[in-house]
């Protein structure tokens, strides 16, 4: 619990990996303290604190097996495995309709370098009674806005009003599920960041909260050396 509220953690775990080529979830980074280190472990167990009343991982039928066998049955770690859905944001509203708190803190599975410290000022926008929030980094580079469909720039950001979204990201659970539901009625195009979502259908501040650049998505299989190399560098810390 975090001061008078109950934190949800919902880790989307449901995607099958297509652009990876095999399922990356179950990769290896460095081993911590001369042990195999699953990407999926690392992840979850970033969110075992005392402010997260509970843990609901978002898997695929496919997989559901392995991940009960890693996460339960050999590190029995508190977390409740509900089966997720055909798009990430399926996944992410069967992870809400299954959370108890009144606060959900919603996280890509293949982001493992999320730490403990930053969740804790994630939470913190609470006190001031943000009901959105999200981690996110400045961006160091010109975005650019383009069509799609000609690859034509159509507009350019400024570097000091952008900044590239990171999760976990924080809402009131209320609020993001009636929002969701009135998204799907609408028949809109979920895209995969949920603060989208509140921009969209709510007049709801979303805050940021800056993140840290090593909180990387795990998305190609070229990124998994990248991964490696942070795994190697964190542990050198510790």
């Amino acid at each position: 619990m975090y001061k008078n509220h109950t934190i949800s953690a919902i880790i989307n775990c449901a995607g099958i990996s297509a652009r990876f080529g095999s399922n990356k979830l179950t990769q290896v980074l460095t081993t911590a303290h001369h042990q195999p280190q699953t990407i999926i472990a690392t992840t979850v167990r970033a969110f075992v604190m005392d402010e997260i009343d509970e843990i609901i991982v978002t898997v695929s039928a496919k997989y559901r097996a392995e991940y009960e066998t890693i996460l339960l049955q050999e590190l029995k770690l508190p977390v409740k495995l509900v089966l997720g859905g055909a798009e990430r944001y399926l996944s992410a509203l069967n992870g809400l309709k299954a959370a108890q708190g009144d606060v959900v803190l919603i996280h890509d599975g293949v982001r493992p370098f999320i730490r403990p410290a930053k969740i804790k000022e994630l939470l913190s926008v609470l006190d001031r009674g943000a009901q959105a929030a999200i981690l996110a980094s400045k961006a160091v580079t010109t975005i650019k806005k383009v069509n799609p469909t000609t690859k034509v720039i159509t507009d350019s950001l400024r570097r000091e009003e952008s900044y590239l979204a990171q999760t976990p990201q924080l809402f009131n659970r209320k609020l993001l599920l009636d929002i969701y539901q009135e998204a799907l009625d609408k028949g809109y195009q979920i895209v995969s960041d949920d603060s989208e979502l509140i921009s969209q259908f709510s007049s709801e501040p979303v805050y940021i909260v800056d993140g840290d650049e090593d909180n990387i998505k795990i998305t190609y299989r070229s990124d998994l050396a990248i991964a490696r190399a942070v795994s190697s560098a964190w542990q050198a810390e510790k």
